[in-house]
């Protein structure tokens, strides 16, 4: 999120969503995460086509992400002269049922700020999960057209 032009919003945004893991838990803070990211609907996620196991795994490691892992990640500035310099070799990409929403707006900033390709795969955030195999066939064409 830091490259945005309204970085800081959404820096007290992910702090406002680690704040509401560490007050009143998991599921408060996946919803006030849910209502910022997706354009303020709070309804529920399509179900998705992870195994078991890795939804088990997934959701054991939530406390984890929301207190270490969310702020760190989102408050990262990358450095944009290297990513320019690389961008022939760089695609940036998002779910195509992600556009309008925050998660899929730094992808979109940094490659019209690098001239980096922009791809759009199939589902939405968790688009690997949702359409495993239309997801890896995208990004099969993407990396073959890197070539």
């Amino acid at each position: 999120m830091e490259p945005l032009p309204d970085a800081a919003e959404h820096r007290a945004f992910f702090h406002e969503v680690r704040e509401a893991h560490r007050r009143d838990g998991v599921a408060a803070a996946l919803h006030v995460m849910a209502a910022g990211t997706a354009g303020g609907d709070d309804s529920p996620p399509p179900p998705r086509a992870a195994p078991p196991r890795a939804e088990d795994r997934t959701a054991a490691n939530l406390p984890v992400f929301l207190e270490h892992v969310l702020t760190q990640f989102t408050a990262h500035l990358p450095d944009l002269d290297t990513l320019r310099a690389r961008s022939d070799r760089l695609v940036l990409a998002a779910g195509r049922d992600s556009a309008g929403q925050l998660l899929r707006r730094p992808a979109e900033h940094l490659a019209q700020r690098t001239g980096a390709r922009f791809a759009e795969f199939p589902g939405g955030h968790a688009g690997a999960t949702q359409h495993p195999r239309d997801f890896a066939a995208a990004l099969r064409r993407v990396l073959d057209a890197q070539r």
